[in-house]
Formats: structure tokens, C-alpha cells, sequence
């Protein structure tokens, strides 16, 4: 099997923007979701409202963070794409 690092190059990328766009849909609702303040919890209890306000903090983060790896896979994916290229040029037998 011959090596193909720009497919390889290529799933990171497709990988990377069809993922990565529904990690950027949730991420601008983040701001619409922390609109609703604690004092809109009043009515139910102050735990909830300090967790929902959590929640929310978390979420922000957590997307930002798969977001950097999905970055991250991309990148390897065309470094290891690169490095089975370059391995199999060289444990190729030629003729002198």
C-alpha cells in the first residue's frame, strides 16, 4: 500500500471543519445561555443558580478545548502522513 500523506493531510482538515463548525454553533449560543442570570433563579433555589452559572462557565471552556484538539488531530494526522511518506521512500529497495 503506497503511503498518502494529503489524504491523510486531508481527513484532519475535513475532520477538523465539519466537527469543529458544530463546536462553533454551541459556542455562540454561550453567550445567549448566560443571559439568564442568577437572579432569575430566585425562584427555584441558590444551588441551582450557581450551578447553572457553572455549567455554563464549563462549557465555554470545554468547547474552546475540543476545539484545540480537533487542531491538534489535523496536524498529526499530516505529520504522521508525512513520516509514513518519508518512511517508505526510504524502505524502498532500488537499484543501483
Amino acid at each position: 500500500m503506497a503511503a498518502e500523506p494529503e489524504r491523510l493531510c486531508r481527513l484532519g482538515r475535513d475532520l477538523e471543519f465539519n466537527v469543529g463548525t458544530y463546536f462553533e454553533h454551541a459556542s455562540s449560543d454561550i453567550p445567549v445561555v448566560r443571559a439568564t442570570e442568577q437572579g432569575l433563579f430566585t425562584s427555584t433555589c441558590y444551588e441551582f443558580a450557581v450551578a447553572y452559572v457553572e455549567a455554563v462557565e464549563f462549557m465555554e471552556e470545554e468547547l474552546k478545548t475540543k476545539r484545540n484538539h480537533l487542531a491538534q488531530i489535523h496536524q498529526r494526522l499530516c505529520l504522521s502522513g508525512a513520516a509514513w511518506a518519508a518512511a517508505e521512500d526510504k524502505s524502498t529497495i532500488r537499484s543501483i
